[in-house]
C-alpha cells in the first residue's frame, strides 16, 4: 500500500488521531520518512541512503494537510553540477521548511543546507590543484611557460566568495616559483595572466552564501526556494 494515499487510510488516520496512538503514528513517520530518503536517493544519485526526519506531531496529520512543518536530511558523497561541471559532495545537510508532500512529488517551501567541497573537487573547477595551506588560505599551483621555461606557479591566497556573481575570488595573493617568493610588481603581472575567479553556480536555482575554508575542503552554505524531487 503507497504510504501517501489518502482515500485508503483516512479512516485509520481519524482513529490514531483521536486514539492518540503514538507507536502507529510513529510508525507512519518512519514509513514516510523511509520513503523520501528512497526517492531522493534515487533523485540525485546516491550510493547510500540519506537520513531524512521529518517533523509535525501527530505526524498522521500530513494525510489531511499535505504539509510538514519542517525536515532535515544528511548525505555524503552528493554528486552535483558546478558550474556544468560534475562534482561530488560531502557532510550534506538541509534544513527545510514547509515541505508540501504529494502522491508524486515532495516541495520544499524553503530550504538552507550546509556541505563540504573537497579540495579535489575544488581543484577539478579551478583546472589547477588546490590545497589548503592553513590560517584561511588557499594555496593554487599553476603550471605555466614562465621566464622561457615551464614553470609551476604556486599562488597562496585568501578566498572571497562574491554571492551576486557566485563565484570565487583570490585576494592577499603571494607567489612563488621554485620556492622562491617573487617580488610585488612580478607577482601582479602573473597574476593577471594565470590567476581567474572560480565559478560555483549550483543548478536548481539553489544559491551559494557563503564559504570558509576548512581542513577537508571549503564549507559552502547555501539557500533555495521551490525545490521538488519527485516520490517514488
Amino acid at each position: 500500500m503507497a504510504v501517501l494515499k489518502p482515500l485508503a487510510i483516512t479512516g485509520g488516520v481519524l482513529v490514531l488521531l483521536a486514539g492518540g496512538a503514538v507507536v502507529g503514528d510513529n510508525l507512519v513517520r518512519d514509513q514516510t520518512e523511509q520513503r523520501v530518503a528512497t526517492s531522493v536517493q534515487a533523485d540525485l544519485g546516491l550510493e547510500a541512503t540519506p537520513e531524512v526526519s521529518l517533523g509535525g506531531v501527530p505526524f498522521s496529520a500530513v494525510f489531511i494537510t499535505r504539509k510538514v512543518p519542517q525536515g532535515s536530511l544528511v548525505a555524503t558523497d552528493v554528486p552535483v553540477q558546478v558550474s556544468g561541471q560534475a562534482v561530488a559532495l560531502d557532510s550534506l545537510t538541509v534544513h527545510a521548511q514547509d515541505i508540501a508532500l504529494s502522491d508524486t512529488e515532495v516541495e520544499l517551501g524553503s530550504a538552507t543546507g550546509e556541505a563540504i567541497l573537497p579540495y579535489a573537487a575544488l581543484s577539478d573547477l579551478a583546472a589547477a590543484p588546490v590545497e589548503s595551506v592553513g590560517d584561511g588560505r588557499l594555496q593554487i599551483s599553476y603550471t605555466a611557460h614562465l621566464f622561457g621555461k615551464d614553470r609551476v606557479a604556486a599562488v597562496s591566497a585568501v578566498p572571497e566568495f562574491d554571492p551576486a556573481s557566485q563565484q570565487l575570488t583570490l585576494t592577499q595573493t603571494r607567489i612563488s616559483i621554485a620556492g622562491f617568493p617573487l617580488s610585488d610588481d612580478v607577482s601582479q603581472a602573473i597574476m593577471d595572466a594565470l590567476v581567474k575567479p572560480i565559478p560555483l553556480e549550483l543548478p536548481l536555482g539553489i544559491k551559494l552564501d557563503t564559504l570558509n575554508v576548512e581542513t577537508p575542503g571549503l564549507r559552502l552554505t547555501a539557500t533555495a526556494d521551490g525545490l521538488r524531487f519527485p516520490l517514488e
